[in-house]
């Protein structure tokens, strides 16, 4: 006898995907992916907006930082013959958008070391005209720069020959005002007071030889010092060549690239403020209307 074995037909086991699942998997799919995306979106807004908020903020501390370092190192006595009476200078140019203002002085901060010959420069320790200028460009915006003249002979330091660096370039206005130890100015030239100095000077040394002990004491604003005989007596100057404080006030656009960040329509624009007394002034002492701005920001300056 022989085993025979009957084979029944196998069914079909693999069965493929109802239109269902395929559907359902279809829009798990959308789904996961329209998360993704608007996931990317908030992260490029959120982005925008750190940068609008951080970078016009770490700019501007930063330009306010980079000037008050050079207007702490502002000297006069020893510059006066080199640089033709010219130490310290300020122009005030109004406009309608609002100020831009330039100022040049000497500092004692060192001057940038040039590349071609970066070995001698390694030993010189000199004094350095520095000055800050704004000019318009085609982003209906200026730029700031930060001008280095080393040698400053006897010429208008407004136009000498030097190192320009481009500070930045989305500057609304900037404003600097300088402060006598009576009053504020919009403008400074050191070489009306040089002269006036060196007049007085020169009189006292002709009374001198003629026999005649005169001091005539010169202040900037009488009235401010009405009724203070005491304090009178101790000022007895004219002057000073170098001012007392300055106060430099910037606005500039928040943007990326060659773009101006709006809201509602009009261009972001942040303000920052800073008051720098300058040491070589023999009178350190500020109005009392500034004296809270001296405290918030000082030397080192704030945000407004």
């Amino acid at each position: 006898m022989s085993n025979t074995q009957e084979h029944k037909p196998r069914g079909d086991l693999q069965e493929g995907f109802t239109l269902m699942e395929i559907v359902i998997v279809m829009a798990m799919l959308v789904i996961v992916l329209v998360t993704a995306y608007n996931i990317f979106l908030n992260c490029i807004e959120t982005e925008k907006k750190i940068e609008e908020l951080s970078v016009p903020e770490k700019v501007g501390e930063g330009i306010l930082t980079l000037m008050r370092r050079d207007l702490a190192g502002a000297v006069f006595k020893g510059c006066t013959e080199a640089l033709n009476k010219q130490v310290f200078v300020g122009l005030d140019n109004p406009g309608q958008d609002g100020d831009a203002d330039s100022i040049y002085f000497v500092t004692t901060v060192d001057p940038t070391p040039r590349e071609e010959n970066l070995a001698d420069w390694e030993n010189i320790r000199t004094l350095t005209m520095v000055g800050y200028r704004l000019e318009a460009n085609q982003n209906s915006a200026y730029t700031l720069y930060r001008k280095e003249i080393v040698e400053f002979g006897r010429q208008d330091i407004t136009n000498a020959p030097g190192l320009n660096y481009n500070v930045y370039d989305k500057v609304k206005s900037l404003n600097i005002e300088f402060f006598d130890g009576y009053e504020w100015f919009t403008d400074w030239d050191s070489a009306a007071a040089i002269e006036e100095q060196q007049r007085i000077q020169q009189q006292e040394q002709d009374d001198l030889r003629g026999g005649t002990n005169s001091n005539i004491p010169t202040v900037s604003n009488p009235g401010a010092a009405e009724g203070d005989e005491e304090l009178l007596g101790e000022v007895q100057q004219q002057a000073a060549p170098i001012p007392t404080a300055v106060r430099v006030t910037l606005e500039i656009y928040s943007g990326t690239g060659d773009e101006l960040n709006e809201r509602n329509g009009q261009p972001v624009v942040r303000k920052f403020t800073t008051l720098v007394p300058l040491l070589a002034s023999k009178r350190l002492a500020l109005p009392i209307e500034d004296e809270a701005l001296a405290g918030e920001g000082g030397a080192g300056g704030g945000r407004a």
